[in-house]
């Protein structure tokens, strides 16, 4: 047996006692819950900085596609965080992670409409 098939075998083990037990199952819930909250600040952050980056392009936009941009902005990040990071309101069946997509996509499709906008007169 070479080191990496008994790492692997290590790492099989270690996964079914965390997935099987339940102090360990809480545990885990609780670090996604703590990672969740940190991919949620990190990514508040960089959309703060990408905004002071070209906040001179946004302040030149016409009123309507900075609006739509704005709001896809804030509705993006809403969506994420009521998503992943609020117990219960999430990743729990599919009509949610449906409505969580349809959000996504309507943000998305909001925001890149709005910045292709910025140089067209609304």
């Amino acid at each position: 047996m070479t080191d990496t098939q008994r790492n692997f075998i290590i790492l099989a083990l270690v996964v079914v006692v965390v997935m099987t037990f339940g102090p360990a199952q809480m545990a885990t819930g609780l670090l996604g819950w703590l990672l969740g909250i940190v991919f949620a600040v990190l990514m508040g952050l960089a959309m703060v900085q990408w905004y002071r980056r070209n906040q001179s392009t946004i302040g030149s936009m016409n009123s309507g596609p900075r609006t739509v941009l704005q709001l896809s902005m804030i509705g993006g990040y809403a969506a994420f965080f009521t998503g992943t990071v609020i117990p219960g309101w999430g990743m729990h069946g599919t009509s949610n992670v449906l409505l969580l997509f349809a959000m996504f996509a309507l943000c998305g499709f909001g925001a890149y409409w709005a910045w292709q906008q910025r140089s067209q007169l609304w």
